[in-house]
């Protein structure tokens, strides 16, 4: 028999576990076989549920999940009402047959993996404890959800590892130009495949100004380099175009895979509070009924204590960054404040680390070792600061952490080259420190994310394997088709899956929401980061899907309708690429005065202001901001983020939903009616 959710947590005694097991049952979940590992050091046990079709119908309509329309419905009272596309599932129409309103409707065929896990999860979330059994089990007594008790045991949630599906679509994104999203998203759920979505649109978008780069840095005449390149201003600008194109281009696309997927304007109001929110319980003034309710005021005061510890990290950063630039041999001013003479002797001809020797790249390489360093540790107090301010629902929560981690993670790496281009004004130092920095991250991604997990993993199960007692299972399989043999065999599948990392994208996509910093941000003093993005993107993509199939255990899938607050961090980058390249190109760099010969002095090879022509550079400047200003302004507000299709998609199935609402309420009027009469 199948299962479709593994629950492994602590031992309870008994009378609590059987209290736990029969609650479980009479929620209408099927177990399948439990069982635990004969060990003196290990207290766990191994349950296999799986979900009937009534339960994850019930579900379904809870939850509000959308299927797939038949385009062209045989039966003839269904023939000009439905259109093919994606709807919800209603209990008003359960008088019709499913497998004439939607596709694919046959016994164990019509639910996803992913929506088979999404929907066991919601159930087993819905289920309240008995008296009982909070009297049972210790420091219960408060949880009004069984989930909630066991999540006190160190709840961890196993799902089928689906190893067929797993394998397909490795080799199918090996062979095909993409990987296959629609496969993706059945297996893994729609946050997962979004973020694949996202990531092949955006390296595919790049290759127009990684091209467009590659020919300029080639094609450039001899003895120019980037500082006084004459044609880098107009790629600064392209790219900063290309940005914002880049923007609504996604937002149209994740429309429709969302309209595709049924996932668009997903409901909220199911979500349940997280299990560590807290406060007074008072009456709602919108249900009438009893809410708990924690006062905005107190978690804006977390809010300010969140924004003062990360800027005391941020500190360690600055340091870390002057250190590194002293070590690198960019702190040469003995009068500037940030010079310390013992660091920066390491970086004069002959020293450890001159710039033409053997270790130039050594402090660079530390400089990044110690940002993911600084990264971890802010990563945990992140953790902490986001849950003090007691976030309602976990999409609340993981907003806020997500905010966080962005803003510092991007600060703590961009801090160096801010510093580069606007304090120090050299566009040549800004390309070495961004080549350094952005290569030896790379390779850093590559080999911790995928490669020492993997080994390391592989390590670890050939090890455990000789010194692991076998499986005992501690009562008879729940399940009258399965046998010992059987059982043992699901919980050991259970096993290996709970012993591996379960996967997220969230630092996946961090990394590529920085990444689009440097691309965008950066773009006249590094023009060749477009196309060192293609070239590393097409390695990250692989790493990530075979971290995905091969070395992760499969996550819990979520249901969303885009990559979320990511898609605003995004655009707020783009919009900071205008001032930067900017600036780049008017202060930090002599690309301006290959076009404003007049305006300056050529000193030791370098580009000055000449005297009374620096109203007029700031003014060029300026201007040019501005009218990059209005086209990102005009390319936004011109180009509809949703297609035509969709929109008419979304109003058909709205009004559909509408006209429903209103047969179910006639038919009730007219069933009160009768039963009067």
């Amino acid at each position: 028999m199948t299962w479709d959710i593994g629950l492994v947590f602590r031992s309870l005694d008994p009378t609590a576990y059987e209290l736990v097991v029969t609650q479980i049952r009479q929620s209408g979940f099927v177990i399948v076989c439990d069982g635990a590992v004969k060990n003196d050091g290990d207290d766990r046990v191994w349950l296999a549920l799986a979900v009937p079709e009534d339960v994850l119908n019930s579900a379904a309509e809870a939850t509000a999940v959308k299927k797939a329309i038949i385009e062209n419905p045989c039966h003839e009272s269904l023939r000009g009402t439905l259109g093919g596309g994606v709807k919800f599932l209603r209990s008003y129409e359960h008088s019709t047959p499913r497998e004439l309103r939607y596709e694919g409707y046959t016994e164990g065929a019509f639910w996803t993996p992913a929506e088979r896990s999404q929907l066991a999860l919601f159930h087993l979330q819905s289920v309240k404890s008995s008296e009982y059994l909070r009297a049972a089990v210790p420091g219960a007594s408060r949880n009004e959800y069984l989930y909630d008790t066991l999540r006190q045991r160190q709840l961890e949630l196993v799902f089928p590892p689906e190893k067929t599906s797993r394998n397909r679509i490795w080799r199918q994104s090996l062979t095909a130009a993409g990987p296959p999203l629609a496969e993706m998203r059945a297996v893994y759920g729609e946050a997962v495949a979004f973020y694949f979505a996202w990531m092949s649109f955006y390296m595919y978008a790049l290759l127009v100004p990684a091209v467009l780069g590659v020919l300029l840095f080639s094609l450039r005449p001899e003895g120019v380099t980037v500082d006084d390149a004459p044609y880098l201003p107009f790629f600064g600008m392209i790219v900063v175009v290309w940005g914002a194109l880049f923007i609504k281009g996604w937002k149209r696309r994740q429309a429709e895979l969302a309209a595709e997927w049924g996932s668009a304007s997903l409901p909220e109001w199911h979500q349940r509070p997280r299990l560590e929110f807290h406060g007074t319980v008072r009456t709602s003034y919108a249900t009438g009924s009893e809410e708990v309710h924690y006062p905005m005021w107190k978690r804006r005061s977390f809010y300010l204590l969140s924004f003062s510890v990360t800027i005391f990290f941020l500190g360690f950063a600055a340091v870390g960054m002057v250190l590194s630039l002293n070590l690198q041999g960019y702190m040469t001013d003995p009068g500037s404040p940030l010079h310390i003479p013992s660091f920066a002797r390491r970086a004069e001809p002959g020293a450890l680390f001159d710039p033409d020797g053997w270790l130039f790249l050594v402090p660079v390489v530390a400089h990044s070792t110690f940002i993911m360093a600084l990264n971890t540790v802010y990563r945990g107090v992140a953790e902490v600061l986001t849950r003090w301010e007691n976030h309602r629902t976990e999409n609340e929560h993981d907003q806020s952490l997500i905010l966080k981690r962005f803003v510092f993670e991007a600060l703590d790496c961009y801090i160096s080259l801010f510093y580069l281009a606007f304090v120090r004004c050299d566009v040549v130092l800004l390309r070495a420190e961004l080549m350094g920095l952005y290569l030896t991250d790379q390779v850093r991604r590559v080999l911790l994310e995928s490669v020492v997990p993997w080994v390391t993993g592989k390590l670890s199960s050939s090890l455990a394997a000789r010194h692991r007692p076998p499986f005992v299972v501690v009562r008879r399989p729940r399940s009258r088709s399965l046998d010992d043999d059987g059982a043992r065999a699901v919980l050991e599948e259970i096993r290996k899956e709970s012993e591996k990392e379960p996967y997220d994208t969230f630092d996946d996509m961090l990394e590529m929401a920085i990444q689009y910093g440097y691309v965008t941000m950066f773009a006249t003093a590094f023009p060749l980061a477009s196309g060192l993005s293609v070239l590393c993107n097409v390695i990250e993509r692989s790493s990530d899907l075979f971290k995905l199939t091969n070395v992760t255990r499969r996550p819990v899938s979520a249901r969303q309708g885009g990559i979320g607050i990511w898609l605003s961090l995004l655009e707020v980058q783009m919009w900071f690429a205008v001032f930067t390249n900017c600036v780049i190109l008017g202060f930090a760099s002599d690309q301006l005065a290959s076009w404003l010969p007049s305006h300056f002095l050529v000193l030791d090879d370098n580009a000055v202001l000449a005297a009374g022509k620096g109203r007029f550079v700031v003014g060029i400047v300026a201007v040019l901001e501005h009218v990059l200003i209005l086209v990102v302004v005009t390319i936004l507000y011109t180009i509809n983020d949703t297609p035509k299709w969709v929109e008419r998609h979304q109003q058909r199935r709205a009004f559909e939903d509408e006209q429903g609402l209103r047969r179910l309420h006639q038919a009730e009027v007219e069933t009160i009616l009768s039963k009067r009469e």
